[in-house]
């Protein structure tokens, strides 16, 4: 029996935009609905209906930077590679999605100590649109003994190393996780189509938190110590520079409109620094009535760029 064991998911192409490094691929194929009749006095269901063709999953990277890039891209195919077992000279298996729809994600940037960095990671979330015929083979599909892919550098950062909400400085940033999920989604499936058509955002919530180890205490009076202030001061641009790989350009992400809207502190009680939480929601109308986008432009609500 051949072997037919991928791995290394690798050279993946979301909507255009290829991403660097090694991604990690998730895929759901099946059905949304099955219904089940009664038993009809038999022991068992007679024979269900499977109905509703549907085609989902998720896309994780470490090259960050396109993270709303992805987000706001048109759906036209994803292409991801994977290496094939006992093979020689090395040969790639390539998986294909079409119309990928992409449904929210997160970001999440930490660092924990000295020994404990890591890498930012995003999770992008999709679901396919299906053409009126589709069946399986014509969304999602797979191809044996192809080349390798080209190489797609990753864009990889760090961790965060200065941060300010407003304009006031937050000494000793731990961390930054971005939510970005879709409120008021529609599906459609006509009575001739086989998959889900249409799919439609109403809209996005963004939601995050950010850590850091200050407690200086705000002039006052009355005094309180860091995250007290940042709960209570107006809302304004998270601003949060994070380090970049292999002495590569530092980031800046900024985060418009952003309120913060509750403190949690960690308080540990042997070994390491106290991390004081806060979490936040960004609005979507700036100070003058603009309405924020995802996309690029002069209103988009949240940035990744260059120092």
């Amino acid at each position: 029996m051949a072997n037919k064991r991928i791995y290394y998911a690798q050279g993946c192409t979301f909507n255009t935009q290829a991403l660097g490094g090694t991604s990690e691929i998730t895929v759901e194929a099946g059905w949304e609905n099955v219904l089940q009749s009664a038993q009809d006095g038999l022991l068992g269901t007679p024979e269900p209906d499977k109905l509703v063709l549907v085609n989902r999953g998720s896309v994780a990277s470490e090259d960050v930077k396109h993270f709303l890039t992805l987000l706001a891209s048109t759906a036209s195919e994803m292409t991801f590679y994977g290496r094939e077992s006992g093979t020689n000279p090395i040969t790639y298996g390539k998986g294909t999605l079409d119309d990928p729809q992409p449904l929210g994600g997160t970001l999440a940037i930490a660092k924990s100590g000295p020994a404990t960095r890591q890498y930012a990671r995003m999770t992008v979330n999709f679901e396919a649109i299906h053409a009126a015929a589709d069946d399986f083979d014509d969304v999602l599909g797979f191809q044996e003994g192809q080349s390798a892919p080209a190489y797609t550098d990753a864009e990889r950062l760090i961790d965060p190393i200065a941060m300010t909400h407003d304009g006031n400085t937050i000494l000793h940033p731990t961390s930054l996780n971005l939510s970005v999920q879709p409120v008021g989604v529609l599906r459609a499936c006509d009575d001739s189509e086989t998959g889900i058509s249409v799919i439609d955002i109403a809209g996005y919530s963004i939601t995050g938190s950010i850590g850091f180890a200050d407690i200086t205490q705000q002039t006052g009076p009355p005094t309180h110590e860091r995250a007290i202030a940042l709960v209570k001061a107006s809302r304004g641009s998270l601003v949060t520079t994070v380090r970049a790989s292999r002495g590569g350009t530092n980031q800046v992400i900024t985060s418009k409109n952003c309120d913060i809207t509750r403190y949690r502190g960690r308080r540990q009680a042997a070994g390491g620094y106290w991390e004081h939480v806060c979490e936040f929601m960004l609005g979507w109308l700036d100070d003058s009535d603009n309405a924020m986008t995802l996309a690029a432009g002069d209103y988009q609500i949240v940035t990744i760029a260059n120092v």
